[in-house]
């Protein structure tokens, strides 16, 4: 088998001829054309661009979250778009992890509640859920606050109970949206040092968007993103 039929075999998101506009007639505006991506088992991608570019539209087109006007996503081998809403919503569970700039935890719900979440809903047992939860985010240093909420909570420490969240369920990537941006240099560093150690750990798949190019050379593969297309970079 060559290394591009390998690498295609080992594909876990792919998109292909993707397409979105917003606005109408002559205000329309055409954020991504006929854009093409593949990311295989394990990699670590960066998707970096100015403010304003699409990139964002980009990870919610992939995560199935937005139609796209044209073009075809696949995860996993599936097309998100000939899935029923309830099929999107178990691949998305089942194979797609989000980490975002803001943390989007409960605030009602303790740190661990928030992680055991995704299980619950995918079907697993409380104490499977728990213990799962619990593993992750002992691996996170965060064994001495599983009980404390979001508003106890430091931005990083709120940071790493999200990347936890997105990993409890062994996706196949994750997809996460300038997760440090919130963060000091410090905590954002910390941060991100964790997401690549655990996406080299347990062979996840990690698409980053970020304006940080710092933090973006660091990861195996980077595209930018510029007049609605990625252009191969490193």
């Amino acid at each position: 088998m060559s290394d591009s039929e390998l690498r295609w075999s080992d594909s876990v998101l792919r998109c292909s001829g993707l397409a979105k506009s917003f606005g109408s007639g002559e205000v329309q505006v055409d954020v991504l054309r006929d854009l093409e991506l593949e990311v295989a088992r394990g990699e670590s991608v960066a998707i970096v661009g100015a403010s304003g570019c699409g990139k964002s539209t980009l990870l919610h087109l992939l995560a199935g979250l937005d139609r796209p006007d044209a073009g075809v996503v696949e995860v996993g081998g599936r097309r998100i778009d000939t899935l029923a809403d309830s099929e999107q919503a178990r691949l998305r569970n089942r194979s797609l992890g989000f980490v975002y700039q803001m943390h989007h935890l409960l605030p009602e719900f303790s740190a661990l509640e928030n992680v055991t979440m995704p299980p619950l809903i995918g079907g697993m047992s409380v104490e499977q859920a728990c213990e799962k939860a619990t593993e992750l985010l002992k691996r996170v240093d965060m064994s001495d606050r599983l009980q404390h909420r979001p508003g106890e909570l430091s931005g990083g420490e709120r940071q790493r109970v999200a990347v936890c969240r997105a990993l409890v369920m062994d996706p196949d990537v994750v997809l996460a949206d300038e997760p440090t941006g919130n963060l000091d240099p410090h905590t954002a560093h910390e941060v991100f040092d964790l997401m690549k150690q655990l996406n080299a750990e347990r062979g996840i798949a990690l698409v980053l968007v970020t304006h940080d190019e710092t933090l973006a050379k660091t990861m195996q593969m980077g595209y930018r993103l510029s007049e609605g297309q990625v252009v191969r970079e490193w």
